[in-house]
């Protein structure tokens, strides 16, 4: 009897072991999906025991930029050799090995595009007896392409939109939109003055001021369209445009732009000047767990002309550099960018007893040029250009209204057109960022004193026909003369 029992209980240990292997190998890991990079990023599996496990880690959307590693650690604990099968979103298989010890091993994965439902299969053989522990780590970073591309996207868009106002010629002459007082030019060296202002709206405030304009004295009329200028004919004025976005994606950002400017009136019809511009943005985007930001300047000539009682034409072009950051999950790098723009707009003005037409159309187009450079996980993002042309057309209708007490109280209404001639779509974990051809229809009011205080107060709604983009916003800026 005593020699039968040890092998009774051996025999039940064996059979106790063989049934714990087909429960393991009958009940494996669950598969898991994750819906992008910043999803699975950190994601773990991890086994114990004998057994045979077979898993799916499955990536809805994988895009070309991502950079996806997966590291293994065994911790061995028996005699046996454990195997281990990795088949990565291409169908190769990364790993086939066997390991009798500890380990540890990465293995990266860079996709040749973008990818919908990327998938790893893993299987993991622990032999039976022994307790060896296999832990699966996923880690994924994008090597910056497209969220540097979006954030230069959006700025190019921005420089655009905040074009600097004080230098046009409709804006030094305050009565040439219904002629009156000195619009025939008949002074070269008499300028409207434009008061200097705050211009306030959703998200938006500007500011600006004019030398020229607090320079102005008393030349025997109390006129302050015919008064004269210490200046003479040079003009030294100073804007600044400030913004706050937001789009899809969780995306939210900041943006500020200050320009300086001098020039001359160097005929009856025409004002020349140079002028810098430094410009800040901050941009996040939270499906990405991205940040970047950066600084940048621009300078250029510009010029303004009177084409004719009713037609003004606008020009200018820059060029500058920038210097900026960018942060991906963690993952850090800093690149520099050259630039370079040109614009012209040519203004109508058409009027009527009480009211006026005026049309409009500018022609803008910007190119950033982006350096590659090394990440902080050792990863190259390549060289990039991106560039924007756009195209801004359409009337404003107002109607002038004498009130009693001599003030005028101008309501108007604009639709204009915007189209994107040549833009670049840029898709960040799967929010999209992309513009067109789409509309904006604005309506408020002008009022002006006959002191030179005015203010002009609207509401638009910007996105018209674009199933993509839409903001809706108001306006208001005042006029306050320094003279």
């Amino acid at each position: 009897m005593p020699d039968i029992c040890p092998k009774i209980i051996a025999y039940i240990s064996r059979f106790g072991a063989i049934c714990l292997f087909f429960l393991a190998a009958a009940n494996p890991a669950i598969g898991q999906t994750y819906s992008s990079c910043v999803g699975v990023n950190g994601a773990q599996i991890e086994y114990t025991g004998a057994g045979t496990y077979n898993d799916t880690i499955i990536i809805v959307a994988l895009a070309d930029e991502d950079l996806v590693t997966l590291t293994k650690t065994v911790t061995h604990m028996g005699t046996g050799n454990t195997r281990i099968v990795v088949t990565d979103p291409s169908g190769t298989e990364i790993v086939n090995e066997t390991y009798n010890g500890d380990h540890t091993g990465s293995h990266t994965y860079d996709p040749s595009g973008d990818m919908v439902n990327a998938q790893y299969d893993i299987e993991t053989d622990i032999p039976l007896g022994d307790d060896t522990q296999v832990l699966y780590v996923f880690s994924c970073t994008q090597n910056g392409g497209t969220v540097t591309q979006a954030f230069l996207k959006e700025r190019m868009n921005l420089l655009i939109d905040r074009e600097p106002d004080r230098p046009r010629m409709v804006r030094k002459r305050l009565g040439a939109l219904w002629g009156e007082s000195n619009t025939d030019n008949e002074n070269p060296d008499s300028i409207n003055p434009q008061a200097s202002r705050l211009f306030v709206s959703q998200n938006n405030i500007k500011t600006n001021f004019s030398l020229r304009d607090s320079t102005y004295y008393d030349n025997g009329t109390k006129d302050p369209e015919l008064a004269d200028s210490e200046m003479g004919c040079w003009d030294l004025w100073g804007e600044t445009h400030y913004t706050h976005y937001s789009d899809a994606g969780s995306r939210s950002g900041d943006f500020a732009v200050g320009y300086l400017g001098i020039d001359c009136q160097i005929h009856a019809s025409t004002i020349a000047g140079v002028l810098v511009q430094v410009d800040w943005m901050d941009d996040k985007i939270g499906s990405a767990d991205s940040a970047s930001n950066g600084t940048g300047w621009m300078v250029g000539p510009y010029a303004t002309v009177r084409l004719t009682p009713n037609m003004y034409f606008d020009i200018r072009a820059a060029w500058g550099r920038s210097d900026n950051d960018v942060s991906i999950a963690g993952v850090t790098g800093d690149f520099e960018t050259e630039r370079w723009l040109v614009h012209a707009r040519l203004s109508g003005n058409f009027y009527v007893d009480d009211y006026r037409v005026t049309p409009e159309a500018s022609l803008s187009y910007i190119e950033e040029a982006q350096d590659s450079f090394m990440n902080s996980a050792g990863n190259n993002v390549a060289a990039y250009t991106a560039s924007l042309g756009r195209l801004k057309f359409g009337p404003e209708i107002a109607k002038r209204i004498l009130t009693s007490s001599g003030d005028y109280a101008e309501p108007f209404v604009s639709l204009n057109g915007v189209w994107d001639f040549d833009s670049t779509n840029v898709t960040v974990a799967n929010s999209s960022y992309s513009n067109s051809l789409r509309g904006m229809v604005k309506a408020g009011i002008i009022y002006r004193k006959p002191n030179g205080i005015n203010f002009r107060l609207a509401v638009k709604y910007d996105g018209i026909g674009s199933g993509s983009y839409s903001a809706y916003g108001g306006e208001f800026w005042l006029n306050i003369p320094l003279y």
